[in-house]
């Protein structure tokens, strides 16, 4: 009969657990992910996951809501549904864009919004090890995912949750 050693069980179930980490961290890194970069203001950019993205529309007509604070330009009709339109500067108290002329529309899952923006630049692809850690003021540290190195600027990846979170915070704290 075999004598079980628990000191060798637990060395072994270690090792295939650390490689089992390697392996996924490896596949991980190898992994794309597809962005549409956009800018908020003349010197801040931004990027979303395309998966996040319902939409790119041109800013539709919109109907204000009496009492709104200033980075909630009203409400929007797009595909039969209504959106609020954050104006995405002054929600992150910023110089406000309420000029700019692209909308981008949040999935569902994310948060029922549309946002908008200054100018809408490009889609691009980058490795997940691209991310790098953010030092960011302009905007919350918990809404950024990390950064990306441009040759022509440094966008910063936004989590999509998080920025979804805060915006369900903040538009449910003015039903109250």
């Amino acid at each position: 009969m075999k004598e079980y050693n628990p000191e060798e069980i637990v060395r072994q179930m270690r090792e295939e657990y650390f490689q089992s980490l390697e392996e996924v961290q490896e596949e991980r890194e190898g992994e794309t992910l597809q962005c549409l970069d956009f800018s908020v203001t003349e010197n801040l950019y931004l990027a979303l996951e395309l998966p996040h993205l319902q939409a790119v529309i041109r800013k539709s007509p919109v109907t204000k809501v009496p009492l709104a604070p200033s980075w909630l330009l009203g409400l929007i009709h797009f595909r039969g549904q209504i959106f609020p339109l954050l104006d995405l500067a002054a929600f992150f108290s910023l110089e406000s864009q309420s000029q700019g002329q692209k909308v981008l529309i949040l999935r569902e899952t994310i948060c029922p919004a549309a946002l908008l923006v200054k100018e809408v630049l490009d889609i691009h692809e980058f490795l997940q090890d691209e991310i790098k850690p953010a030092q960011v003021e302009a905007i919350p540290a918990t809404c950024v995912q990390g950064v990306l190195e441009r040759k022509e600027r440094t966008i910063f990846l936004l989590s999509s949750e998080a920025l979804g979170k805060l915006i369900t915070q903040s538009t449910e704290s003015l039903e109250q």
